[in-house]
């Protein structure tokens, strides 16, 4: 797969890129890369694009680059990924142009910092990740960086899953490398044992309760977090005010030992998010939101 990737790699230099994609703006850094935004001048519409630009010059970060280019191709048709378009491999700077559709909204961070969300649009975010999910569970795939800068929520509701940088294959069974994010990272990582698929299941649920609760659990300390997951689990994060059908939910999935964790297909048979009418409202909620995030940038309150 990753052979196919480096093949199709168009080289390109810098100066033509910024011909084809004008302005670049910067929108934001990740761990191993900043992330810009662009107009496609050679499309009909002048679409807007993501790119995220990353170095590309050891052999690790190579790996890495086609890696997530490789997943990317993969969920191409997958409604609740962020949609791959092309990569470059930019001259002189060396360093790989990942571009990707470009969302009109905004990170479930920001939106869970600003904005209470109704439980019945908490189960909907929920839904639409594990539909992400079990497409690439089903696939021997997990995503292992799953976060709430990582999760996108479009002005439009749709829901997507974005970074796959640290995503991997488990055909051939469980790592143990840790990696991810110290609020979100799942107990069997931390302790440095086997991990497989069901990491993403735990880091959705501590996602969810970032909904619930503004912020992440333990949210002042990741290291007291990573503790707390591991000693006692984050069960007693779960709020009291939630629904029995949330709560047990937030249970399975935040199950410490991975064995009795639940999947992510099990998780979708869950009550709480088969309900009707999980998505009603939710595009005005978030439209609400991520204007009122822009008219906050732009200093104008």
């Amino acid at each position: 797969m990753m052979a196919e990737v480096e093949k199709e790699m168009v080289v390109q230099k810098s100066s033509n890129l910024k011909k084809q994609y004008g302005k670049v703006n910067f929108t934001g850094r990740g761990g191993f890369a900043s992330v810009f935004s662009a107009k496609d001048l050679t499309s009909k519409k002048n679409e807007s694009v993501a790119i995220k630009k990353l170095p590309h010059n050891t052999e690790k970060e190579k790996l890495n680059n086609l890696c997530e280019i490789a997943f990317l191709k993969v969920c191409v048709s997958h409604p609740n990924a962020v949609q791959y378009i092309k990569s470059f491999l930019v001259q002189p700077e060396n360093e790989i142009w990942l571009v990707t559709e470009f969302l009109h909204g905004g990170t479930l961070s920001e939106a869970a910092r600003v904005h209470t969300f109704i439980e019945r649009h908490i189960a909907y975010v929920a839904r639409e990740v594990l539909r992400a999910l079990k497409f690439l569970h089903d696939n021997k795939f997990a995503h292992r960086d799953l976060k709430s800068t990582n999760v996108m929520m479009s002005i439009n509701g749709s829901i997507k899953i974005i970074d796959f940088g640290l995503c991997a294959d488990f055909t051939n069974g469980p790592r143990t490398n840790m990696v991810g994010s110290p609020f979100w990272i799942p107990p069997e990582m931390i302790k440095k044992e086997p991990h497989s698929l069901k990491v993403d299941c735990y880091s959705l649920a501590v996602c969810l309760l970032e909904l619930f609760l503004m912020a992440p659990p333990h949210s002042t300390s990741g290291i007291k977090c990573m503790y707390m997951a591991v000693t006692k689990g984050l069960h007693d994060q779960i709020p009291k005010t939630a629904s029995y059908e949330a709560a047990t939910f937030l249970r399975k999935a935040l199950e410490v030992d991975p064995e009795k964790r639940a999947t992510a297909n099990q998780l979708l048979d869950e009550p709480w998010v088969a309900e009707p009418g999980l998505s009603k409202g939710i595009s005005e909620v978030l439209r609400d939101i991520f204007l009122t995030n822009t008219i906050n940038d732009m200093g104008l309150y």
